[in-house]
């Protein structure tokens, strides 16, 4: 059986649809209908069956009840192992579904199809929001997107411009107890970039802004020099970078410690301990509801090392603390 449509009722009420439309899907809207007229409408409803289409409703008010969570990959074969993948979206979408809003993820590889994916979606009616994790020194497009678009929008991550971005300091003081250990003068983070490895410079500053957002180009020239300490996000990441290192020195979560390769330093994270992807989901949520929050980073304090191991270069394990936050591991054995 065909299932009715508001034209449909609007031809047996002799009415326009707009006014069949506004009577049902927007009954605290004043009509032009008398109420015998309005009723009619209804009673016409109710016998053939009328169902609202929530989704088309939505569309039309612009309350669409769908975010797009985007998140950056390097590809299908990687994405299972991608941080943002596995932690980031799951927590996410549960915090959205606790507000009854469903989640879109969408991939993108580099800024420009960043932008193009949300244009797309924003331009077809399909979201009402949109939350995105952004590439550091690569977001003033996306997020010119963003504004410009009037849409809710939430950022993962350090923005160099003003906008709503929500962010987890992490301590990385720890890293200057590393330098003195290991006798080593600079420190570079190491990360990923359109399948190129960069390294990104250390600066003694309070915060994350530490790292410099000018990166330079991964070479064992700088990984294998002995003065150099680099600072690797995950063991995966360490594993497949086939570069020379001297000092190498994995941030790790702690459920995957068994990654960690003997005779490399280490620092381990609990991620449970961070609620950064709740605090975007309900100042998303809040901005859906007509309440826009200031567009300012909301910064959230971050775990310090749960487990912090040195190994010189002699290849004998180091403990060292900084006093009252990091739990230390005394039952490591000697590597020979």
């Amino acid at each position: 059986m065909k299932r009715a449509t508001i034209r449909d009722i609007a031809e047996r009420c002799g009415v326009s649809h707009t006014i069949v439309s506004a009577v049902l899907n927007r009954p605290w809207v004043r009509s032009r209908c008398s109420k015998e007229k309005c009723e009619l409408i209804r009673q016409t409803a109710r016998k053939l069956n009328y169902q609202t289409n929530t989704l088309a409703q939505a569309m039309a008010l612009q309350h669409v009840p769908v975010v797009a969570l985007m998140l950056r990959s390097m590809g299908k074969d990687n994405i299972y192992r991608e941080v943002d993948f596995s932690d980031r979206a799951p927590r996410f979408m549960w915090a959205m579904q606790e507000h009854q809003i469903e989640v879109l993820t969408v991939f993108y590889r580099n800024e420009e199809e960043q932008v193009e994916r949300f244009e797309s979606l924003r331009s077809r009616g399909l979201i009402g929001g949109v939350a995105s994790n952004i590439i550091p020194f690569s977001h003033w497009k996306i997020l010119k997107a963003f504004r410009n678009s009037g849409m809710p929008y939430i950022v993962f991550g350090h923005l160099s411009s003003p906008g709503l971005c929500v962010r987890v300091s992490y301590d990385y003081s720890f890293a200057k107890e590393v330098h003195r250990r290991l006798g080593t003068r600079k420190c570079f983070l190491m990360q990923e970039e359109n399948n190129e490895q960069i390294l990104f410079p250390f600066e003694d500053n309070d915060d994350y802004d530490r790292f410099n957002y000018e990166p330079v180009p991964a070479v064992d020239e700088i990984t294998g020099n002995p003065d150099n300490l680099i600072l690797i996000l995950g063991s995966e990441f360490y594993l497949r970078s086939k570069r020379v290192f001297a000092h190498p020195f994995i941030l790790e979560r702690s459920i995957y410690k068994y990654l960690i390769p003997d005779g490399v330093s280490y620092a381990l994270y609990d991620p449970e301990s961070v609620h950064c992807e709740r605090t975007g989901a309900d100042l998303l949520y809040q901005w859906m509801q007509g309440k826009q929050p200031a567009e300012r980073e909301y910064c959230l304090p971050g775990s310090q090392p749960a487990e912090l191991i040195i190994r010189d270069k002699r290849y004998k394990i180091k403990t060292t603390a900084i006093p009252n936050s990091i739990k230390i591991n005394n039952n490591e054995r000697k590597t020979k």
